[in-house]
């Protein structure tokens, strides 16, 4: 499996792997008038992968069922095409667990997923979630000060939570930050497995 190319630097070369984030496709009319329906797929590190599927169209009048499935991501170079193989499946539809999906890539750096009623293009269209800073932003002024006293900054002087979200700022841009909870010796910049509590929680209203 190549290496997950965090910035998107390798979109159309087809030696490199495929951006992580969030590519999305969408189908007006997909199963009846009104069905216009959305796939959301998510690349994310750590190899984990999401596929989610919803329409704007009530069940009750014919639209799809919103389902949500989790898998493992590797890159196909020589295929040039994602494979997921999908570890929770979801009752309500979506491809089951232990099932490969394979997702192909476009010259412009798109995936297609083969829907039962047609292929979806899903284009790139965010990056990861940034779990760090919403950890940050969603904590209390106490916390903050605790986060900073924890990283070896010194506080003082921080009075509104704006400065001391700074000064957290620029240890996190040095390699300094350490959050709560994490090893003596591990920085905010390699906390395990970042993303998968992100994707579980973005999938959650992707499936809404």
């Amino acid at each position: 499996m190549a290496e997950e190319d965090a910035t998107g630097a390798g979109d159309g070369d087809g030696s490199a792997a495929p951006r992580l984030g969030t590519y999305v496709g969408r189908k007006r009319d997909y199963s009846c008038p009104g069905d216009h329906a959305t796939w959301e797929i998510s690349l994310l590190e750590g190899s984990f992968s999401t596929i989610a599927c919803k329409s704007e169209l009530s069940l009750s009048k014919g639209g799809l069922q919103a389902w949500t499935v989790e898998g493992t991501w590797e890159w196909d170079e020589d295929d040039e095409e994602v494979l997921v193989t999908i570890t929770k499946d979801d009752p309500l539809g979506g491809p089951k667990r232990e099932r490969e999906v394979k997702l192909p890539r476009g010259e412009e750096g798109s995936l297609t997923f083969r829907a039962p009623m047609g292929d979806v293009e899903c284009a790139w269209d965010r990056p990861p979630p940034d779990l760090v800073a919403e950890q940050l932003d969603a904590m209390p002024l106490k916390e903050l000060k605790a986060t900073a006293i924890l990283s070896g900054l010194d506080p003082d002087g921080c009075i509104e939570r704006g400065d001391f979200l700074r000064i957290l700022s620029r240890a996190r841009a040095n390699g300094k930050l350490v959050m709560p909870g994490a090893k003596p010796a591990t920085t905010a910049a390699a906390v395990a497995e970042p993303q998968t509590a992100a994707a579980k929680a973005g999938s959650g209203s992707a499936a809404a």
